[in-house]
């Protein structure tokens, strides 16, 4: 019985890791809905009345091309109206083959470049500045094997006629190419405050805070942070209770 007990405590320990990954990961969510829940949901026609007011809003529509000139993403080659991309160095820790790999972001290339968003009553300019979107859509991935890549290969993108699959990244030395972007015409959800500049209404963040926007609605998102938050604030609580239980017996 006792050998029982003490694999029943060994496996609640076990548990206890990723039920506190899971509560912060609730955390986080609850902050995201809350932040969505106090910004007012309008139309872009009816923004000009809250310019300069510090009152933040929650806007959805089209994403399109802003003033300047339109975008391509890095390694897709897709035409966007905003993009992010990455290179990821894969090496073994101590420069050895074999040993666990070590991951270390060597470059990062980010559109800062401001898009209109539309609805059926107006349009707006979204400056996203600095912001990254809420899970924005994975337009590449792909790793390049050391002994497959040209010496320049970190500077200039990943080889289309060396590439593999993301999965060889966990086993092998190389590099990692991985982009995100949002389309011209994609829905979007945003959420920041309305400036008015020389006769052009724009939205951005406020203060320190970025600009939100995500290619998921705002019901969708709090609809999917309600789970989380349901799983990771009850799964800690759980595994220490149960351990607690177990160790009275």
């Amino acid at each position: 019985m006792a050998d029982l007990t003490t694999i029943l405590q060994l496996v609640t320990l076990l548990c206890c890791a990723p039920a506190v990954y899971l509560f912060r990961a609730a955390w986080r969510a609850r902050k995201l809905s809350a932040s969505l829940g106090n910004a007012e949901a309008l139309p872009i026609g009816s923004l000009s009345a809250y310019c300069g007011t510090d009152v933040e809003v929650n806007i959805s529509g089209n994403a399109l091309f802003g003033s300047a000139a339109e975008l391509t993403a890095p390694y897709s080659k897709r035409a966007c109206v905003w993009y992010r991309s990455e290179v990821w160095s894969h090496q073994p820790r101590d420069g050895r083959q074999g040993n666990r790999l070590k991951l270390d972001l060597l470059f990062v290339e980010q559109s800062r470049s401001s898009f209109v968003l539309r609805d059926r009553t107006g349009e707006i300019l979204c400056r996203p500045g600095d912001a990254q979107p809420h899970k924005p859509k994975v337009t590449h991935d792909s790793f390049v094997p050391d002994d497959a890549a040209d010496s320049g290969q970190a500077e200039i993108g990943p080889d289309p006629n060396n590439s593999y699959l993301p999965e060889e990244a966990l086993f092998s030395p190389g590099h990692r190419y991985r982009e995100w972007s949002i389309a011209p015409g994609q829905q979007l959800s945003v959420k920041g405050v309305v400036r008015c500049d020389a006769g052009r209404v724009a939205i951005e963040g406020r203060g320190d805070d970025e600009l939100f926007f995500s290619p998921h609605t705002r019901l969708g998102i709090r609809a999917t942070n309600f789970l989380r938050q349901w799983v990771g604030f009850t799964l800690l609580p759980l595994s220490g209770i149960t351990f607690l239980l177990i160790s009275l017996e």
